[in-house]
């Protein structure tokens, strides 16, 4: 089972690539004709000085037919508020901007604060009042993720499958870029390559939170504003609802998105632990899956190695040999998909994790088993602030959030589905962690004044409330600032000469920092 699990892992590498370019075929003729008008759905928490002026700076500048961009959050005072009233000439209590005459692009900016969540997911919590928004004309809903890296060219991308009428659903997914060449962002990064090269059969796609779209038949088939309701996850819960109700899901493999990372080894294992802690809630079958498969690898190189050490097993040599075989060929062609999607400067970044690949698959595979472990035993999360235990896909109780007291009783919830199957309430609140490693600290209540949380929140540069699903842990450090990259998917320069359907001073004395 070990040297099918490496072969397969191989052959897998091989078809993605196939894959890849067959689905680039078929969408190569949809062209602003065929493009509807969008809404943008962009939740956001927090202010990262290096990533979110440019990715507002490609959000608002997507060379796409017509779309309309709705940037939820939490309230008002997050620091993304004044910055883009600034960079949109807007007043002091402005929530929409529109262009003078728009024509090709982006038509309208909406801001909408939600307020805190109670009883779902802070990000799901502001993507339902985003909804109450959108306009009878809108035919697409787009979501997006403000820690990823994309060109002008994304939007079109993501949502041709659907303006093309093949499918209903489309999405991608991330790959992990180092900011800084330690072992613990090495790791993190082939561990998500991992994922993100996956690939079969369309019945088996899952959707990323990052990155995904839906038509707006299928939005209101589907009932997202009730779907989402009292749920922590937004991306496998409509990929589940929507596989369910016989919708095709798109996977664009060529449009994977960086996401910058920069983790320490506690902050990764954490990272890891929030996403398949997702997972088994969400796609209980896929966690298993998951859960059996890495053990499996783990397994069979202990049992080999330890024939071969232990026993002096000398015939040991052959599976492992076999399997190192297979290892090198997944190795090279990880590769060879990293040079054809990106190129350039972060091809080369990503070329440290070659070794990472060809030379420790062992070690970053006992490591992704010890995550899916600590997964299955855990009882709770925090994801930007805020600790949360799901008792059901449709109910999430909101137990403390930064500065403030943990939560006594769980606000009402929702009706339980058929599908929902209900985590039972522990009754100390002191043991619900003691199989996850959570310190004992996040279980006391942090007694600061309002206007000090209120200063800390302002000045955090924590990650947006998605994604992958799930989004990045706050680093331990910040990251550097790195030299001009000439990737191929969206390191050129995005300005255009057509700033006159852009805000006057967006680009006024604006210099983006460079990526890397």
């Amino acid at each position: 089972m070990w040297i099918a699990q490496a072969l397969f892992s191989a052959l897998n590498l091989m078809r993605f690539e196939r894959s890849r370019r067959k689905q680039d075929r078929q969408f190569i003729d949809v062209g602003p004709q065929d493009e509807r008008l969008t809404a943008l759905i962009v939740s956001i928490k927090g202010f990262d000085e290096n990533q979110t002026p440019r990715f507002f700076e490609s959000i608002l500048t997507q060379d796409y037919a017509k779309y309309r961009t709705i940037i939820t959050m939490e309230s008002e005072d997050e620091p993304i508020v004044a910055w883009l009233r600034e960079q949109l000439e807007l007043g002091e209590k402005d929530t929409v901007w529109r262009p003078e005459n728009p024509t090709h692009g982006i038509h309208e900016v909406v801001m909408v604060f939600a307020g805190e969540s109670t009883d779902c997911g802070q990000k799901v919590h502001n993507q339902i009042e985003a909804f109450k928004h959108l306009i009878d004309e809108d035919e697409i809903i787009a979501f997006a993720d403000a820690d990823i890296r994309c060109d002008k060219t994304w939007l079109s991308m993501l949502l041709a499958p659907i303006n093309k009428g093949t499918h209903q659903l489309s999405t991608t997914y991330r790959w992990l870029v180092p900011k800084k060449h330690t072992l613990a962002n090495l790791f993190a990064s082939v561990i998500n390559s991992s994922v993100a090269t996956l690939s079969g059969r369309e019945g088996y796609n899952m959707m990323w939170g990052g990155s995904m779209a839906l038509s707006r038949d299928a939005f209101k088939d589907l009932d997202v504003p009730v779907l989402f309701s009292g749920s922590l996850n937004d991306d496998l819960r409509l990929a589940k609802a929507g596989r369910r109700s016989g919708y095709k899901i798109c996977l664009r493999r060529s449009l994977i998105m960086r996401s910058p990372i920069n983790q320490s080894w506690g902050g990764l294992i954490e990272f890891g632990r929030r996403q398949y802690y997702q997972v088994k809630h969400f796609t209980p079958t896929l966690f298993i899956i998951g859960l059996i498969l890495t053990w499996l690898y783990v397994l069979g190189a202990v049992s080999a190695f330890g024939a071969v050490f232990f026993l002096n097993n000398f015939h040991a040599w052959i599976p492992i040999g076999i399997v190192t075989l297979f290892d090198q060929i997944r190795a090279l062609y990880r590769a060879r998909v990293i040079r054809n999607l990106y190129g350039g400067t972060t091809a080369k970044i990503l070329d440290d994790t070659a070794a990472v690949e060809h030379l420790f698959t062992p070690i970053w595979m006992s490591l992704h088993c010890l995550i899916v472990t600590l997964a299955l035993f855990a009882r709770k999360i925090t994801w930007a602030g805020i600790t949360y235990r799901v008792l059901s896909p449709s109910r999430t109780i909101v137990v403390k959030r930064k500065g403030s007291k943990p939560a006594k009783k769980a606000a009402v919830a929702p009706k339980l589905g058929p599908e929902d199957k209900v985590e039972p309430e522990e009754k100390s609140e002191d043991n619900s962690d003691s199989t996850t490693g959570d310190s004992k600290k996040d279980e006391k209540p942090e007694e600061k004044s309002d206007s000090d949380s209120k200063s800390k929140n302002k000045s955090d540069n924590s990650d947006s409330t998605t994604a992958d699903s799930k989004g990045d842990e706050k680093s331990e450090e910040k990251p550097e600032s790195d030299s001009k990259s000439e990737d191929k998917s969206g390191d050129s320069d995005p300005k255009t000469d057509d700033s006159k359907n852009y805000p006057k001073n967006f680009w006024n004395g604006f210099n983006p920092p460079p990526f890397y």
